[in-house]
């Protein structure tokens, strides 16, 4: 839980910093603001299906990369 909150409060703080950096949008913008606010709410569901969707293309990416090994060993084994 720890970790969590730290994580999150780190995202927070970063997209702040972004937020009062940027030029573009006025600091008095309703919508802006709102945004900053509603969206750590979200995170509870956010960042576990990010982090599970980040393990599963590594999983799938690493298995790509076992597959193709082998059938160089195959194909290697054939030909030689």
């Amino acid at each position: 839980m720890m970790w969590y909150l730290t994580v999150s409060a780190t995202v927070c703080f970063y997209w702040l910093t972004l937020f009062m950096a940027d030029k573009s949008t006025p600091k008095s913008d309703f919508a802006s603001w709102m945004i900053i606010l509603i969206a750590p709410l979200f995170w509870p569901i956010v960042l576990p299906a990010s982090a599970i969707e980040l393990i599963t293309k590594s999983a799938a990416k690493e298995r790509s990369l076992s597959d193709i090994s082998q059938e160089e060993v195959y194909y290697q084994n054939e030909l030689g």
